[in-house]
């Protein structure tokens, strides 16, 4: 190669952020959402970037600390309306086109994903193992992947309490919110969502039963969030439709 034509080091520039999150899928071998799914992930308002790394969707922004969290936000799925909750968190990074990744969460479908608004062009879905996911395994896994996504949402069950430890180490250094879905590894989480209340529009009650049929036209979640300092933020969040629903 001729000297003259390889730049300087000054010179040089790093590859753009989508990029490099493409460049990372590509060597993990992973798969795009939309591409299980099949269909195109719908259009969808952008997200209004409020925080430091992340684009998020005005009302999740409330749930967080006003200089964002880069770190551990803990969720449990037992909550009536969790993973609509967590659906509309990855709204607002997917739809900015920043990469977000499931790791062992197979229950978690890309159908109800896309009808929050997220864009599964960015959404990774990751499987460690076909059988129980091994501790080491998953951590190792999600060790490399902080390094190029923008969420990571992970069984909080699966990782001891040193792996995690290393883990919130390396997602606050690189500026990965690591998603814990359930309620273990509570001492090293820096934001925790509570659900009070879930309110499903458009559904008509059945007698003796918990559950309703009908057409769904809208949630509403009443969050509360309990950060580790001991601030805490309140606020109604609506995964699918407008307040307007009624």
């Amino acid at each position: 190669m001729d000297p003259a034509t390889v730049p300087h080091p000054s010179e040089r520039r790093s590859p753009p952020t989508s990029i490099a999150h493409d460049t990372l899928a590509e060597r993990l071998g992973l798969r795009r959402a939309s591409e299980l799914l099949g269909t195109a992930p719908p259009t969808v308002t952008p997200a209004r970037r409020t925080h430091d790394r992340l684009p998020l969707t005005p009302d999740v922004s409330a749930l967080l600390p006003p200089s964002g969290v880069n770190g551990f936000l803990a969720v449990n799925p037992r909550q009536p309306g969790a993973t609509s909750l967590l659906w509309r968190l990855l709204a607002g990074p997917t739809t900015a086109e920043i990469w977000c990744g499931l790791l062992d969460m197979p229950e978690l479908h890309p159908n109800a994903a896309a009808a929050a608004g997220v864009n599964l062009d960015h959404l990774a879905r990751i499987t460690t193992s076909t059988d129980t996911p091994v501790s080491s395994v998953v951590a190792n896994a999600a060790g490399i992947l902080v390094e190029g996504l923008g969420v990571l949402v992970l069984p909080s069950s699966v990782l001891t309490p040193t792996q995690s430890r290393r883990l919130a180490h390396r997602a606050r250094r690189r500026g990965c919110l690591v998603v814990l879905w359930g309620s273990r590894q509570r001492a090293v989480t820096d934001v925790v969502w509570n659900i009070h209340t879930a309110q499903w529009f458009g559904l008509r009650p059945n007698d003796n039963r918990v559950s309703g049929s009908g057409l769904l036209r809208g949630c509403r979640l009443s969050v509360t969030a309990s950060v580790r300092n001991g601030d805490r933020y309140s606020g109604d969040v609506w995964p699918y439709g407008s307040q307007e629903v009624t």
